[in-house]
């Protein structure tokens, strides 16, 4: 084991080594250590996460911009949210960053990409303030990039912040000149996230997740729904099969099918299935079983243009993955379903709903634990096979419908075939 946190030591050996190199004189100006906050005039901003995570940073961005009225933020993202970020109103620059690195190349190349990227433009910029707001492991060095920025101040969260980041980046503290410690475990994402703010003196005023969805984007949703034949006072469910970053986190697709035959049967409307590019084989099935009673947009939408369509939906249902903090962010009811997650760090946010089969090796309440399950104790995630459909309809009836809307002839109607393939064409 201990090849593993001497990895990331020599590592940050010489990220200093070449930092003493690359900044010469300014070396001291690097390690300065009293924050003064009139002082700040760019700010580096480095996420790099995907969607879920993403939105969960989006109070403290806003938060960030009411702190620092007159600053420059930039922000450092994973191309793959840049499509959601590029509309942030709290931020004056994106840039993206590709973390797409093979697996066995990861301790090689990640260090390095750290360290070109911000010497081909960031370090001109003479950012003041550089901030990581992810408590977890630093998978993708943003601690590095930080460092070869050459920001004054570089604020982040002790490497001791939990057991496998206390192994896998061990010593990067010694990359910041500000180190959050004073965390406790028991907190949601957004309020580790907003932690930062208060490392920096900031007290958030607001702490709601949001997302920032252009006309385009709603004229899309108007044009799906139109072409759909789905009327204003048609109930719309949105049902997301993606496991996100773990197969572990996915509830069996034969249980959506289930669940959208269900709702239709008792509700009425229409389910309309989300997902990314190359999740289209998780949706076929569900869109099958529904006939003509689902609207299959899995890989067929950007990020902002699911926003948009999420916003329509009356009742939004999903496993832990990037769809379901959308949902919530878009201000629509959610039911998350949760088993390899620990849902009280990273639930949907805010006057939402959680199903969770809690078992003995469930990451909840676990204390100094990963934010979840790595492998399976059981040949099958029991925690998510062995939830049932009726307790999800049960937490459906909590939130959405008590009633079955029904129309003239007490029939659910159908979405019409043209109306599908003019979806499935779409993109």
């Amino acid at each position: 084991m201990w090849v593993y946190s001497a990895l990331p030591a020599a590592q940050v050996a010489i990220a200093l080594a070449a930092g003493r190199i690359l900044f010469g004189s300014k070396a001291r100006r690097l390690g300065r250590e009293s924050f003064d906050r009139s002082l700040v005039r760019q700010i580096l901003f480095i996420r790099l996460d995907v969607v879920g995570d993403f939105v969960l940073n989006t109070p403290l961005l806003r938060e960030l911009r009411r702190g620092f009225p007159s600053a420059k933020i930039t922000a450092v993202v994973d191309k793959v949210v840049l499509n959601l970020c590029e509309t942030c109103p709290y931020v004056d620059e994106v840039i993206p960053f590709d973390c797409n690195v093979p697996r066995f190349l990861r301790p090689v190349l990640w260090p390095w990409r750290a360290y070109q990227f911000p010497r081909r433009g960031l370090s001109a910029k003479r950012f003041d303030l550089a901030i990581l707001p992810r408590r977890e492991a630093d998978r993708g060095f943003g601690t590095f990039m930080a460092y070869f920025s050459g920001a004054s101040w570089r604020v982040g969260f002790a490497s001791q912040a939990t057991r496998y980041k206390r192994r896998v980046n061990n010593r990067f503290d010694q990359l910041l000149t500000h180190v959050i410690t004073e965390d406790p475990l028991d907190k949601h994402e957004v309020e580790h996230n907003l932690a930062v703010l208060r490392a920096l003196g900031v007290t958030a005023a607001d702490d709601r997740t949001e997302l920032w969805v252009t006309s385009g984007d709603e004229s899309y949703a108007d044009q799906v729904f139109r072409r759909c034949g789905v009327e204003e006072s048609v109930p719309v469910f949105g049902i997301c099969p993606s496991p996100g970053n773990s197969a572990l986190k996915q509830w069996p697709i034969s249980s959506y099918a289930e669940l959208g035959t269900e709702l239709i049967r008792r509700y009425g409307g229409r389910i309309v299935i989300f997902g990314g590019p190359g999740e289209e084989h998780l949706g076929r099935p569900i869109e099958e079983r529904l006939a003509g009673n689902a609207i299959n947009l899995i890989g067929k939408t950007t990020l902002r243009q699911m926003a948009a369509v999420l916003k329509r939906c009356h009742l939004f249902i999903g496993n832990d993955a990037g769809p379901l903090h959308m949902a919530a962010a878009m201000g629509v009811p959610v039911i998350g379903i949760y088993g390899s997650s620990c849902h009280h760090r990273y639930g949907p946010w805010k006057n939402q709903a959680v199903v969770s089969r809690e078992l003995p090796c469930g990451p909840c309440g676990q204390g100094d634990a990963y934010d979840r399950c790595w492998a399976c104790v059981f040949e099958v995630p029991r925690c998510l096979t062995e939830l049932g459909v009726a307790q999800v309809l049960a937490k459906a009836r909590e939130v959405a419908w008590e009633k079955r809307p029904q129309n003239g002839s007490g029939m659910v109607p159908h979405i019409s075939q043209a109306g599908l393939q003019t979806v499935r064409n779409l993109y």
